[in-house]
């Protein structure tokens, strides 16, 4: 083989490498991109379950004082029963 062949091969052989590269970038700026918009939709998820949770504490809390004025107002009815 011919030092001109041996440039032929090896410029056919870059080219092709340079193909494959190329792809693989072309792959690679698509999965970054996916990878971009799962990170937005996760953020956007942790942000619901963290408005959820502080309502559910609201909820929590609510319901804690509401079972105490249902004991207040069944020891006075208590009271009450007594008194007649």
């Amino acid at each position: 083989m011919t030092s001109t062949e041996h440039l032929d091969t090896l410029k056919l052989l870059l080219s092709e490498n340079l193909a494959v590269l190329d792809r693989h970038t072309a792959q690679f700026k698509q999965l970054q991109d996916s990878v971009k918009q799962l990170f937005a939709l996760v953020n956007q998820q942790a942000q619901a379950i963290d408005l959820l949770l502080l309502h559910h504490a609201g909820i929590q809390a609510d319901s804690a004082e509401m079972k105490s004025q249902q004991a207040d107002i069944s020891l006075k009815l208590d009271r009450i029963r007594e008194l007649l």
